[in-house]
C-alpha cells in the first residue's frame, strides 16, 4: 500500500512540475510577442497614444483567442464598446497559445507601420511555436482559429474612426490664452490632437472624468507651482532621480550638446506598463487565460 502511496505522490508531483514548465513557458511566449511588437513601435517613434491602440487590439485578440482554456474567463464582446460577439471556436482540442500568438500576430502585422521589421523580429519566434505540437490537425485548427479571431477584432478596430482622423487638416495651436503651445527647444507639433474623436474601450463620455483647470498663470497657485518645481530640482536625491528616470517614457526625446542635437528612442508609456505587466508575470507564473487576461486589462 505504502509503495502505490508513494507512486501516486510522484505522479502528482511530476503532473505539477510539467503544468509549472507549460505555464512558464507560455508566459516567456507571450512576453516575446509583445517585445516584437514594442520593438517595432520604438522604432517608428509611434506616438503614445497610437502605441496605446496598437496594445489594445493585439492584447484583446490574444486574449479572445486563447481564453478557451480556462472556462472562467468571459469574452470581452458586449464589455468595450462596439465588440459583437466573436465566432468560437467550434472544437475543444486546440493548442490555446498557438491560437493567441496566431491572433496576435495577425493583428499586430495590420496595425504596424515597419511590417518588414515586424516580420523579421516575428520570424525569430515562429520556428517556436511551430514545433509545440506534431499533430498537424490540432496545429492547423489552432491557426485557422487566431485568424478568425484577427479578422473580427481588427474589422472591430477600423470603425473607431482612428483611419478617419488620419485625413484631417494639419492642427493649428489657438492663440487664445491659456491654449496649448508649441515650445522649445523642438518647438514640436501636438500629439494626436483629434484623439477625442476615437471611440474609447469603456467610456460612455469624457464628462465621466472632468479634470480641473490648471492654475491660472501668473497667480499665486501658479507660482507655487513653479517655485515647488525649481525648489525640487534644485535638491534632488538620488531615489528622486532614480524615480524620475524610471518613468521617463518619451518615444521621441531630443538632447543638446554644444550645437549637437540628437535623438534617443524610447519606450512609449503603453509599452513601460505592458513592460511591468510581463514582469509581474514572469514573478506569479499565472495560467495562458491569466496572463492574457492581465496583458490586455492593463492594454484596454
Amino acid at each position: 500500500m505504502t509503495r502505490f502511496r508513494y507512486s501516486g505522490l510522484i505522479s502528482v508531483c511530476s503532473l505539477l512540475l510539467t503544468t509549472a514548465q507549460a505555464q512558464k513557458q507560455d508566459v516567456a511566449l507571450m512576453a516575446q510577442s509583445l517585445q516584437c511588437l514594442t520593438d517595432v513601435m520604438i522604432r517608428d517613434i509611434t506616438s503614445p497614444l497610437v502605441a496605446s491602440r496598437n496594445y489594445a487590439y493585439t492584447t484583446i485578440a490574444f486574449y479572445e483567442a486563447c481564453r478557451y482554456s480556462d472556462a472562467s474567463y468571459k469574452s470581452y464582446a458586449g464589455q468595450l464598446n462596439g465588440l459583437e460577439a466573436l465566432p468560437p471556436p467550434g472544437f475543444t482540442e486546440c493548442d490555446w497559445l498557438l491560437a493567441g500568438t496566431r491572433a496576435f500576430y495577425k493583428t499586430a502585422y495590420a496595425l504596424v507601420f515597419s511590417k518588414e521589421m515586424f516580420q523579421h523580429e516575428w520570424d525569430s519566434l515562429a520556428p517556436i511555436l511551430q514545433t509545440r505540437t506534431t499533430d498537424t490537425g490540432r496545429y492547423n485548427r489552432s491557426i485557422r482559429f487566431g485568424d478568425q479571431v484577427a479578422a473580427h477584432i481588427l474589422q472591430w478596430s477600423r470603425d473607431d474612426h482612428y483611419l478617419q482622423t488620419r485625413t484631417l487638416q494639419r492642427f493649428t495651436p489657438s492663440i487664445t490664452n491659456g491654449s496649448w503651445q508649441p515650445t522649445p527647444p523642438d518647438y514640436m507639433e501636438g500629439i494626436e490632437p483629434y484623439w477625442n474623436q476615437i471611440r474609447p474601450m469603456t467610456l460612455i463620455a469624457a464628462s465621466q472624468f472632468v479634470m480641473p483647470r490648471p492654475a491660472a498663470y501668473n497667480t499665486p497657485l501658479f507660482l507655487a507651482a513653479c517655485q515647488d518645481v525649481y525648489d525640487t530640482q534644485e535638491h534632488l536625491s538620488d531615489e528622486q532621480t532614480q524615480v524620475a528616470d524610471f518613468w521617463d517614457c518619451n518615444p521621441y526625446a531630443t538632447q543638446t550638446v554644444g550645437h549637437l542635437v540628437y535623438s534617443i528612442k524610447k519606450l512609449s508609456p503603453g509599452g513601460h506598463w505592458m513592460g511591468i505587466a510581463g514582469v509581474t508575470a514572469r514573478q506569479q507564473q499565472p495560467t495562458l487565460a491569466k496572463t492574457a487576461a492581465t496583458y490586455s486589462l492593463v492594454a484596454v
